[in-house]
């Protein structure tokens, strides 16, 4: 019977994975930027939504990694004051 995957093995495959549709994504963008600048296509409206939803995505992923690891000091008499009133 097969050992189940750790949570470490699965959050590296999936990490992997992710990996693996950003670089093909940032490949087909690139393809289009110089298809662009060599006069090949047109700029088009779905090359500059799916740009900005890009651009937008990772904003998004940046402010919320901002909020989740950055808050307000919690100073030591903060902390032994929490843990006095625990102890009441």
């Amino acid at each position: 019977m097969p050992v189940p995957p750790t949570f470490v093995e699965l959050a590296k495959s999936q990490i992997a994975e992710a990996k693996e549709g950003v670089q093909a994504l940032f490949y087909q963008i690139m393809k289009e930027v110089e298809a662009v600048s060599k006069g090949q296509k047109p700029l088009d409206a779905p090359f500059i939504v799916m740009t900005s939803m890009i651009l937008l995505f990772f904003g998004v992923v940046i402010l919320t990694f901002a909020s989740v690891f950055t808050g307000p000091a919690v100073s030591q008499a903060d902390k032994a004051a929490t843990a006095a009133k625990k102890n009441k």
